[in-house]
């Protein structure tokens, strides 16, 4: 399982080596997966130890407005049978989104194939933070996105359990609870360190 140290540049929901004796603490951009341990980044940034904390140092320069083709990240914010409406956090490079850009990704835009068979609530929960591109833009500050196509680096990077805690993807379609071990579904993000067997 590969994990992000000293230095590397992160991303949403990327493991990230702590060295021994670093603190982490709640102002370090990183989230605990589970009781041994593991962290996952909740930012995008370069990993740095200040006076002996750990930290995810983001980006200074300010958010671009997305254009059709891009990838941004978006939070789901509510769900109905035909969409979600999201959002926009961050643009690529992870600079955060203060100018209230929004968007939503409807029922035919999750994945490309068997289209008629997705479920939104069976892919996406509200609080969801999702890696999707802009197909389109609607009015000045709202987006239509996707997490079809061929790119399985799409869909949802981090999430909470119903219990509270943070889930962990074990398949394309599935994240398991850190913490209780339940299984939720999800139309998932593949990460670089998921067994290839469950990239499929």
């Amino acid at each position: 399982m590969a994990t992000a140290s000293m230095g590397a540049f992160v991303s949403f929901g990327d493991l990230v080596s702590v060295p021994e004796g670093v603190a982490v603490t709640a102002a370090s951009g990183l989230k605990a997966v589970g009781d041994d341990g593991q962290y996952v980044s909740a930012k995008m940034g370069t990993v740095k130890v200040e006076e002996n904390k750990l930290m995810i140092e983001g980006p200074t320069a300010p958010f671009v407005p997305p254009s059709a083709g891009d990838v941004v990240y978006a939070r789901v914010a509510r769900i109905t049978k035909q969409k979600a409406e999201c959002v926009i956090v961050a643009d690529h490079a992870g600079r955060p989104n203060n100018c209230g850009y929004r968007g939503h990704i409807r029922v035919q835009d999750v994945r490309y194939y068997d289209i008629d068979a997705v479920a939104i609530e069976e892919c996406f929960r509200p609080g969801d933070l999702i890696k999707c591109k802009v197909l389109s833009i609607g009015d000045s500050r709202s987006y239509l996105l996707t997490t079809s196509g061929t790119d399985a680096s799409l869909g949802v990077v981090m999430a909470t359990s119903l219990n509270g805690h943070p889930l962990v993807p074990v398949s394309w379609c599935m994240m398991k609870c850190s913490v209780t071990g339940e299984l939720e579904k999800r139309k998932v993000a593949r990460p670089v360190w998921l067994p290839e067997e469950a990239q499929a």
